[in-house]
């Protein structure tokens, strides 16, 4: 998110979930419990490849750093 500057609210909106529906997805420790269609909308709305996410997931669990997407 960082790397395409969408802000957690302006994320939100465009995968029409609320504010605090988006952060918990964001602050998540693993995307385990996360639904394909919910990773797809997310994957479409920064413009990205699915699999991008689960390989910035992986590197998050590598390195216990909080990056999501």
């Amino acid at each position: 998110m960082q790397l395409k500057k969408v802000s957690i609210r302006e994320l939100g909106r465009r995968i029409k979930m609320s504010y605090p529906n988006t952060r918990d997805l964001i602050n998540r420790e693993s995307l385990n419990n996360t639904t394909i269609v919910t990773l797809l909308a997310v994957a479409e709305s920064l413009g990205v490849d699915i699999k991008d996410l689960y390989e910035a997931d992986i590197y998050q669990e590598e390195s216990d750093e909080k990056i999501f997407l």
